[in-house]
């Protein structure tokens, strides 16, 4: 009863193998068939360009007349030079015109259009019409417009007939008058210029220079060379004009410019001259005169006020600073190495070496460094408000390029790291670094070498450049009164109530004794005073003031001065007059305006320290 069972199951078998490699097979057979290549036809077969309407050669047009969106153009080409003659007459841009030019002759088409009305195709009422005069011959166009599409249709004079022009350049629908005309307000060759003369006015600021064998020295003051002049003259070239206008008072363009004048005198006695007025009412553009052309134009803020900083920036200053955007200051000079100096340099080097890390450029033996920093107007140094930094700066930019050096090396010119250089590294806003080498002095002692990253090359600058940089850093300090308490001899006070009237107090040392209206006083009470008013520290140093009256030193009302006396014969005083608050409530900050006899800025210092001097004192007085 099995047998047929297995015989069964035998033939559903064989019949599952037949038909998998059946599968197996048909799939081998359809792999095996290539796909059949594709056909890649070269598009340059089949495309066809449309023939340009009326071809023209641009250098035999002499010219162009374009009417567009009510406005009527007219240039003319006169002895290789475009000339603007409607709407105004002035210099054109030669390569805007032939750029019309070209759009023109590129205008092409194979659509024409089937004869109809010229109403019809907007030709009666054109959008565009265009005339050129081409070696004699006379090329116009028509255009119409279809509606607002950018479907145009274009009647020429080399056809009856009207084509169709699927769009026009954008840069042709929006062309005006000022286009065309020559942005460049001075013509000038810079190799050609000998003399600048330069004045701004409003500024107070004033540059005249003159060119001698290939460089720039000033004629003003002191002689020097001149840097960043090719800067200003680059500048100057490329003066664009925003528009032409007509002129009128209050432009501030006579009888010179307000905010600039400029005066370029060429090697052939030629000269140009670029007047820079008022800003216009919305204050974005200034009024403009140049001798090169007829009319007054506008140029857009930056640009006016660009050529004003460039102006600014031409001086003989070697590091070519801005003293605003100082941040930080790093004087170093180099003296004799001490065993000391020596010793230390060697324990920097084997920290830096065992840790990978240096925190500042390793000085040489012997170097001495002066760091400042400024932050919030206000200047540093060792954590520590700074006085008298204004000076440094001020003797930093004093650092001028008297001639060229001759030629030598490092070592003929001393520089860092020589005994005796000098190296001032400037940090601006932007974190952009200057710096300022000073070498050695010339064998007459009269000039020292300087060079600067701000300058190529290596210059001569008087020697006293360097004694008055190192003087006014001397005089650099973070406290507010240095003097020795044994030294002094007398303490006055003096003192204005609030209706303004004023009165005096002394107290004077005999011997080991200090006298008040000829009685003895506290002797410790006094040492105890005059050390805190040696320690005595800044807030802050405020703005300047342009009026001081502001300050309310004495003997202006409720204003209070400290004048110590020395034994030398000298003196020294302290002027605490009105406050400032910062907040409001609790969170109130007061501050006294303080001004120090031998100190150069005006500080701010805490109410609690003016107010516990004052206290102090009054009660040894008492």
């Amino acid at each position: 009863m099995s047998r047929p069972v297995v015989a069964k199951r035998h033939n559903r078998i064989w019949f599952i193998v037949v038909f998998a490699v059946g599968l197996v097979v048909l799939f081998a057979i359809q792999s095996s068939q290539k796909a059949p290549k594709t056909l890649a036809i070269d598009e340059g077969l089949i495309r066809v360009e449309a023939p340009a309407l009326q071809p023209m050669d641009a250098s035999k047009v002499s010219q162009v007349e374009l009417t567009l969106s009510g406005q009527h153009l007219v240039a003319t080409k006169k002895d290789d030079r475009w000339v603007l003659e409607t709407p105004f007459n002035d210099d054109a841009d030669s390569e805007a015109i032939e750029r019309i030019i070209e759009i023109f002759s590129e205008l092409a088409s194979d659509e024409i259009a089937d004869p109809a009305d010229a109403a019809e195709y907007g030709l009666d009422r054109p959008y565009i019409t265009a005339k050129f005069i081409e070696g004699g011959e006379t090329r116009t166009f028509t255009i119409g417009r279809y509606r607002r599409t950018e479907i145009y249709y274009a009647k020429t004079s080399a056809s009856d007939d009207i084509y169709v022009v699927r769009g026009l350049p954008e840069e042709l629908k929006v062309v005006r008058p000022i286009d065309l005309v020559n942005r460049q307000l001075l013509t000038f060759n810079p190799d050609d210029v000998v003399r600048i003369e330069a004045i701004a006015p409003g500024d107070d600021l004033q540059r005249i220079v003159e060119r001698r064998d290939g460089k720039w020295f000033t004629s003003l003051g002191a002689p020097g060379v001149v840097f960043q002049v090719a800067e200003f003259l680059r500048d100057l070239r490329y003066v664009n004009v925003s528009d032409v206008v007509s002129a009128s008072p209050g432009q501030g363009l006579t009888p010179t410019g307000s905010t600039l004048r400029i005066v370029l005198t060429r090697a052939d006695g030629k000269q140009h001259t670029l007047d820079v007025g008022n800003q216009s009412e919305d204050g974005r553009r200034y009024y403009v005169k140049s001798s090169d052309r007829p009319h007054v134009y506008q140029v857009v803020q930056f640009i006016a006020e660009n050529l004003r900083e460039k102006m600014r920036q031409v001086g003989t200053d070697m590091m070519g600073l801005d003293p605003d955007r100082v941040v930080e200051l790093r004087l170093i000079r180099v003296e004799e190495a001490t065993p000391e100096d020596i010793a230390k340099s060697r324990e920097i080097s084997t920290a830096a070496l065992l840790t990978g890390v240096i925190r500042r450029d390793e000085l040489v033996p012997g170097a001495r460094e002066t760091v400042l920093n400024k932050s919030d107007d206000t200047w540093t140094t060792d954590g520590k408000v700074a006085f008298s930094v204004g000076s440094v700066i001020d003797a930093i930019i004093g650092v001028t390029a008297q001639t060229a050096a001759p030629e030598g090396d490092d070592e003929m010119y001393g520089f860092y790291p020589a005994v005796g250089a000098v190296r001032i590294i400037a940090t601006l806003d932007n974190r952009a670094k200057i710096t300022l080498d000073i070498g050695t002095t010339t064998p007459d002692g009269k000039m020292r070498y300087v060079q600067s990253s701000a300058r190529r090359g290596v210059y001569l600058s008087p020697a006293e450049n360097v004694d008055i940089i190192l003087d006014s850093l001397s005089r650099v300090r973070s406290e507010l009164l240095v003097f020795e308490p044994a030294d002094v001899t007398s303490i006055t006070v003096y003192e204005s109530d609030w209706g303004g009237n004023t009165s005096s107090r002394a107290l004077r040392k005999q011997g080991d004794q200090w006298i008040y209206d000829g009685k003895s006083v506290d002797k410790d009470a006094v040492e105890a005073f005059l050390k805190n008013v040696r320690s005595l520290g800044a807030e802050s140093i405020p703005p300047p003031e342009e009026d001081e009256s502001v300050y309310g030193f004495y003997p202006a009302a409720n204003s209070w001065r400290l004048e110590l006396g020395f034994k030398d014969g000298t003196s020294l005083t302290l002027d605490a007059g009105d406050t400032r608050s910062e907040g409001s409530g609790w969170f109130a900050i007061v501050n006294y305006f303080v001004r120090i006899s031998d100190l150069d800025d005006i500080v701010f210092v805490g109410e609690f320290d003016i107010e516990g001097l004052q206290d102090d004192i009054n009660d040894i007085l008492r």
